[in-house]
């Protein structure tokens, strides 16, 4: 779509109205049975469209000011309506454990959890950890396991950027979870990172997971709650976590290199022995 009266193009107008108009757009994971909420989602979406389409080329800085802070504030208050809906967030969750849900309708839902997290980098760290819990109590590491494995390559993206997003969050937990999964003998989330890395070729998901790898690797890096409050209730809560996690990181960090590196770097150590690294995939090159 081209914005009216573009000097680029002069032979094009740009039908916003029909655009707008369009329903078929719209597309529902879970119901949303809120009549204002469904109205600020058509409203969001009308806004974005203004900033980024029709009003593009002509925007002053104090607009584009205002469109951005009334998106923020709508879709803040999208997100804080549908974590605290009990029903949505069973329904969400319930579309990948029902085995016969169409491939395409998990796509969409976890095409929806990538928005929500996206949404979520913008907010106040308390709000965004009370989302993200919210996901986590509705199945969202299984949710993410599954979309790494998915053939479809967008439902691949969707579920590296959640992870990215979960681990930019909270790392400390990621890696208690991980920790968990090895003490209960289930395939660690590093696993499937590990092997998504390796035989994945997009690059721009291959560097997200590689980015994910280091960034579990990096113990200093703590929880968003660490510069909060230092006072009080909260101080008592973070520092229990603390000591928690640092068992935990501790044991997670052994495994990884007692273990998991094993895997990683399979690769290079099948290079041992070879006169000459011209094969396909080899990632050197060669003279």
């Amino acid at each position: 779509m081209h914005p009216a009266d573009d000097p680029d193009f002069p032979n094009h107008k740009a039908n916003h109205r029909q655009f707008l108009g369009d329903k078929s757009k719209f597309k529902e994971v879970v119901p949303i049975r809120d009549p204002e909420v469904e109205k600020k989602i058509h409203q969001t979406y009308r806004l974005q469209y203004l900033k980024d389409v029709v009003l593009a080329r002509i925007l002053d800085d104090p607009t584009f000011s205002v469109l951005n802070s009334l998106i923020f504030f709508n879709q803040f208050d999208i997100l804080q309506h549908l974590q605290s809906n009990q029903t949505f967030m069973k329904e969400l969750f319930s579309t990948f454990h029902v085995p016969e849900a169409p491939a395409s309708k998990k796509k969409l839902a976890i095409l929806f959890i990538q928005n929500c997290c996206s949404i979520a980098k913008s907010i106040q760290a308390q709000a965004r950890a009370q989302l993200y819990t919210h996901f986590i109590q509705g199945g969202l590491f299984g949710v993410i396991d599954y979309a790494l494995m998915e053939k479809d390559p967008a439902v691949r993206i969707a579920g590296t950027d959640v992870l990215v997003a979960m681990i930019d969050h909270d790392p400390a937990m990621m890696r208690a979870f991980i920790y968990r999964q090895i003490n209960e003998k289930q395939k660690p989330l590093t696993h499937t990172l590990i092997e998504l890395l390796l035989g994945e070729q997009d690059l721009g998901v291959k560097a997200q997971i590689a980015d994910a790898i280091r960034v579990l690797l990096d113990h200093s890096q703590g929880t968003p709650l660490d510069n909060a409050g230092k006072g009080g209730d909260m101080a008592a809560r973070i520092h229990a976590r603390s000591n928690t996690m640092d068992s935990e990181t501790e044991g997670f960090l052994k495994i990884f290199y007692e273990e998991s590196a094993k895997k990683l770097f399979a690769p290079l150590r099948e290079l041992e022995g070879r006169e000459s690294c011209m094969y396909t995939g080899c990632p050197i090159g060669s003279s």
